[in-house]
């Protein structure tokens, strides 16, 4: 998936709005980070607003407990977020889907080499 359209996707998913606290979001955050293989995938990109985006990055044990980070060895799409959506403003556990979604459990999805 390109870069622009998982940016689309993912803003669509998340109403324009931080995905962690429900203010506007302006970020995109990298689950998993590009040096370690994280791709643009919806799986693995939240919108975040800058005040969050700065508190995972300066919080990485807690950003991974909530699943905002994960490891390198882990895949995006099988760690659950504790996130804000735009159909519940309070934070609860979902899994991103590779289709801009998110499911409140856990939805094997097939994984390209």
């Amino acid at each position: 998936m390109n870069e622009s359209l998982c940016r689309s996707m993912v803003k669509e998913r998340a109403n324009g709005l931080c995905e962690k606290c429900g203010n506007r979001g302006s970020d995109m955050h990298h689950r998993k980070n590009r040096s370690q293989g994280g791709q643009w995938c919806p799986t693995n990109i939240v919108l975040l607003c800058r005040a969050c985006h700065h508190k995972i990055t300066v919080n990485p044990g807690l950003a991974e407990e909530d699943g905002w980070t994960v490891k390198r060895c882990d895949e995006p799409a099988d760690i659950p977020v504790v996130a804000s959506t735009m159909y519940n403003p309070l934070p609860q556990t979902v899994y991103l889907t590779a289709d801009g979604g998110f499911s409140f459990s856990f939805v094997s999805q097939s994984h390209s080499s």
